[in-house]
């Protein structure tokens, strides 16, 4: 389960594609799913540990990691995190046979 930056970071890299904070139905895991931190908000208000964390990693790994993970939406409209591998070809298979690149 993951509970750093760098479990983070690594989990993409492995999963190649993954949700950040889950959706039903998606063949892809999740970074939510996956994390091992509490759900519990602070009393003083405010997010929970986990929803802190996964936000704060979805916008770090591609500052990061610019040129390894792209972060936005896929056909289907799942929000996600991906290598740039997987974005290149999400791409190529979703163009017609005439528009390849």
């Amino acid at each position: 389960m993951i509970k750093t930056f760098d479990e983070a970071y690594q989990f993409v890299l492995d999963h190649k594609v993954c949700t950040v904070f889950g959706s039903k139905g998606s063949p892809h895991p999740s970074l939510w799913d996956n994390t091992a931190l509490s759900e519990k908000k602070p009393k003083a208000g405010g997010w929970s540990p986990k929803v802190v964390a996964i936000w704060n990693w979805k916008t770090r790994i591609t500052q990061t990691y610019p040129e390894s993970v792209f972060y936005g939406k896929i056909q289907g409209g799942d929000t996600v995190l991906m290598t740039m591998r997987e974005m290149h070809l999400d791409i190529v298979n979703s163009l017609e046979p005439e528009q390849t690149v």
